[in-house]
C-alpha cells in the first residue's frame, strides 16, 4: 500500500516529466497544448525584446489589405449588379451569385500586388529586415524590368481569383439568406 506522501512524490514526478516532454496523445479527446505553449514562448520572447508593440509587426499592412480586400469585393459586386441590372427589383438571386462571382475575380486582380507586398513584408520581418514597400518594388523592377514585375506580383493568381470569388459569393450572396433563415421574420 502506498502512503499519501508517494502517491503526492509520484504525481509530483509525473507533473514534471510531462512538462519537459512532449506529450503523449493516448486517444483523440486528449487536447496536445505543444503549440500554445510554443505561441506563448515565442510571444513573450518578442515582448521581452521588443516591447508590446512588437506583437503588432506588419498588423498595419495587414489591417489596409483587408480594408481593400473586402471593400472592393463589395465594391465590384455592387457595381455589376447595377450596371447590369439597372431595375433591382427583377434580380434573381442566381443573377446576384454571378455578380458577386465576377465581383470576386474583379477584386482579385485588382488587390494582388498589395498581397504580395504583404507577404514580402511578413517574410523580410520573420527574418528581423526592415523593408519599404516602394522600394521592393523599385528593386524588382531594376533587376528584371516589367516582366519580373509581372512573374513577381501575378504568383498564384489563379488560387487567389478562385478564393477571393467564392468567398465574395458565400459573403455577398449566401450570409444574408443564412442570417434570414436563422433570425428573420416569417
Amino acid at each position: 500500500m502506498l502512503n499519501a506522501h508517494a502517491v503526492k512524490e509520484n504525481r509530483r514526478e509525473q507533473t514534471e516529466s510531462s512538462l519537459t516532454t512532449k506529450p503523449k496523445r493516448t486517444c483523440t479527446c486528449t487536447p496536445n497544448f505543444t503549440y500554445s505553449t510554443k505561441s506563448l514562448a515565442v510571444g513573450g520572447r518578442v515582448i521581452r525584446h521588443e516591447g508590446i508593440l512588437g506583437l503588432m509587426k506588419g498588423s498595419n499592412t495587414f489591417a489596409l489589405k483587408r480594408l481593400f480586400d473586402w471593400s472592393t469585393r463589395y465594391y465590384f459586386a455592387e457595381l455589376l449588379e447595377r450596371v447590369f441590372f439597372p431595375d433591382r427589383s427583377k434580380i434573381t438571386f442566381f443573377d446576384k451569385m454571378v455578380c458577386s462571382l465576377f465581383g470576386g475575380i474583379l477584386s482579385a486582380l485588382s488587390t494582388l500586388p498589395l498581397d504580395v507586398i504583404v507577404s514580402q513584408t511578413q517574410q523580410a520581418k520573420n527574418s528581423g529586415k526592415k523593408i519599404n514597400p516602394m522600394k521592393a518594388i523599385m528593386t524588382d523592377y531594376r533587376e528584371g524590368g516589367l516582366n519580373r514585375l509581372k512573374n513577381v506580383y501575378t504568383r498564384g493568381v489563379e488560387a487567389r481569383i478562385l478564393h477571393v470569388a467564392l468567398t465574395t459569393v458565400a459573403m455577398k450572396t449566401w450570409s444574408p439568406v443564412l442570417y434570414d433563415f436563422l433570425f428573420g421574420e416569417d
